[in-house]
């Protein structure tokens, strides 16, 4: 799906990424993980094409690529469904109606952002996104202003909503428990070097039991605590 081979970029002369290669398996989530200022934003920017990178090489796969940034983005004087279907003119009203059911917005459809909650604007956004009817779809930290109960309810959403559509998603982040919650493989980026430090395979990606999460927050802790 998915192929980078040593790209770089700098902006007004500072590093930002540097000979970054990443393979990225179609249908799968593999996630981003690093600090701020690792180049993770400046990463997503080159996949959705926003910037062009210095030098290297990128392979992708497909052209139907949906974007969810940290900030909903939403238009405030349309609607919530004007605002899912202004990215797909052609989108059914079954399809519509579906990708509304899924992310439970059925009840605000008509209603606009202002009156919508944080947690609610950010569900219109991801719907947004899946309404491209994408191949990659793109997350840069969209959980990143919310409470954790709302964090954990809208992705165990977003995850129902990949489980019948099997996209190939890459999430960034800097929580751990995000990356755990949601992600086949976590590619870790550091600051010093800039760069690509390592690539860990989650063992029972989305089913980990408890003790399981414990101790695999404590390895990529240790490793971040190590490597960073």
């Amino acid at each position: 799906m998915l192929e980078l081979h040593q790209i770089s970029k700098a902006y007004q002369g500072m590093q930002v990424l540097e000979s970054l290669n990443l393979s990225i398996k179609e249908g799968e989530i593999y996630c981003i993980l690093g600090p701020s200022g690792a180049g993770k934003s400046t990463l997503l920017h080159i996949l959705a094409g926003i910037v062009h990178q210095d030098s290297g090489k990128m392979i992708l796969g497909t052209n139907r690529i949906g974007y969810v940034f940290q900030e909903d983005r939403l238009l405030p004087w349309l609607t919530v469904e004007e605002n899912i279907c202004l990215v797909n003119e052609t989108l059914s009203s079954e399809a519509l109606n579906h990708l509304l059911s899924e992310m439970d917005l059925e009840s605000v459809k008509n209603q606009k952002p202002d009156v919508l909650s944080g947690g609610m604007r950010q569900r219109v956004s991801i719907a947004r996104a899946f309404a491209i009817e994408p191949s990659l779809l793109l997350l840069d930290e969209p959980f990143k202003s919310l409470d954790y109960a709302l964090k954990a309810k809208i992705i165990e959403t977003l995850l129902g909503v990949w489980r019948e559509r099997k996209i190939t998603v890459v999430f960034v982040t800097h929580d751990i428990e995000e990356a755990l919650w949601t992600a086949d493989r976590i590619a870790i980026l550091g600051k010093h070097p800039v760069g690509l430090k390592d690539v860990i395979e989650v063992e029972h990606p989305r089913r980990l039991d408890e003790n399981e999460q414990v101790q695999f927050k404590k390895k990529l802790q240790l490793y971040w605590e190590e490597n960073l």
